[in-house]
């Protein structure tokens, strides 16, 4: 069986495109842990460490079929250990931003000074947590698979192999198809429009990383409609990212802080259902059909292409 990590005459072929990604998304990952080492790691060094594990861990999920089980599952334990305690942070990031934006506000029901009390709490917090960040090593084991999974990239599904292209290919549309699921009935909540977005984030990493296989002329068009829809359903995500914060600062904090947080979980409470009525408003039924018919072309078209390909090989 072929190797997708061949090359020919020393030149990056489509096959070689696969791995050389997941070598360069792990490695991104361990870079961006390296960087969270420092004194005090910017709030921008841990977001861009949570997004490197998001697209590590799509690489891999994506070449399930091609890596060995138990290396390819240890590396996603260990991203998803690092994404957990990235998050941590970058929750309490998140809440000391918004804090800047509400102390500039003269009719904020909780005074500028209750704000600085609390964000004292929040940024000690922080530093706890930062800490733990800041500890967690990389065991020899576990920095070995990352660095040669990439190397163990072959055919293990049941079947025959597809091509590389066919794999990529039937890989976005399985991606489509789950995005299109969270569309019947069409999301109206905030948690199911989160679930939308996660779902979308997935396909869009799926497609980013086949990008050099498929063809950039294919799919970057899509890959930038769906990261302004990202974007649009973001303001939805930091809300309910918002309240899952406060409830987890409500939790630790001291009683003295407990009615200023309540406050605010009911601030960001009625800010969340404003921001979900609007983005529902700017969706309209001409919009709706053109993303559902946008995934549906994803899921089904290339896998006829696919079906196709295979009907006249044979």
């Amino acid at each position: 069986m072929s190797d997708l990590s061949k090359t020919e005459d020393s030149v990056t072929t489509p096959q070689a495109a696969v791995p050389d990604e997941l070598r360069s998304r792990l490695k991104l990952v361990r870079q961006k842990l390296k960087q969270t080492r420092a004194n005090r790691p910017t709030p921008d060094t841990i977001h861009q460490l949570r997004v490197s594990t998001r697209r590590a861990t799509a690489a891999i999920q994506s070449m399930s079929k091609f890596l060995p089980d138990q290396p390819a599952d240890n590396c996603l334990s260990v991203l998803r250990k690092v994404r957990h305690l990235a998050g941590d942070v970058r929750d309490l990031d998140i809440l000391l931003s918004r804090f800047d934006f509400e102390s500039d506000e003269p009719t904020h029901p909780v005074s500028s000074n209750q704000l600085a009390e609390l964000r004292k709490f929040v940024k000690r917090r922080r530093r706890k947590l930062t800490r733990r960040l800041r500890e967690h090593r990389l065991q020899p084991q576990q920095k070995k698979q990352q660095k040669v999974l990439s190397h163990k990239v072959r055919w293990r599904g049941d079947g025959e192999e597809p091509s590389p292209e066919d794999h990529a290919r039937l890989t976005v549309a399985h991606y489509a198809r789950r995005s299109m699921e969270q569309l019947e009935p069409w999301p109206t909540d905030p948690a199911s429009l989160h679930e939308l977005r996660l779902s979308l984030k997935r396909l869009r990493y799926s497609i980013g990383f086949f990008r050099e296989l498929i063809g950039a002329t294919e799919f970057d068009r899509i890959h930038r409609r769906l990261k302004r829809l990202q974007t649009e359903l973001g303001a939805i995500s930091d809300g309910r990212a918002m309240s899952r914060i406060l409830k987890r600062i409500l939790r630790h904090c001291p009683k003295k802080h407990v009615d200023v947080v309540t406050t605010l979980q009911r601030i960001e409470h009625e800010k969340l259902a404003t921001t979900c009525e609007a983005f529902l408003a700017r969706w309209t039924d001409d919009r709706r059909e053109e993303l559902r018919a946008m995934l549906s072309s994803l899921a089904e078209a290339d896998a006829s292409n696919v079906m196709s390909a295979k009907n006249e090989a044979s």
